[in-house]
């Protein structure tokens, strides 16, 4: 994952910022870099879609939250094997698995 143009993103989905198909530890870690840069007042090239991959519990922010949620979600899902809902750890209205969109 780049913020500039070191590294472009074929198609950055939710929490999956690298755009592979999988939610991975370095999903977790992109969103902390972003976090980070934003912290330091480093501006990248940061696409809306990009932007929304990242912003997981959809406040608008890039934060630590995101990057805990990612982590939660990659550790509940991929080490754990349970089944967690993007919804249940974020809370997020426009996440992809929950009720609100579900019934769109």
């Amino acid at each position: 994952m780049t913020t500039t143009t070191e590294r472009p993103i074929e198609d950055p989905q939710f929490g999956d910022l690298d755009g592979n198909g999988r939610i991975e530890l370095q999903d977790a870690l992109d969103v902390l870099t972003l976090y980070s840069q934003k912290l330091l007042s480093r501006k990248g090239s940061l696409s809306a879609q990009l932007f929304t991959a990242a912003d997981v519990d959809g406040d608008g922010e890039i934060t630590l939250d995101d990057a805990l949620c990612v982590l939660t979600y990659y550790s509940s899902n991929t080490l754990l094997h349970k089944d967690i809902s993007w919804y249940t750890i974020t809370g997020n209205q426009n996440a992809p698995d929950s009720p609100k969109r579900k019934k769109n």
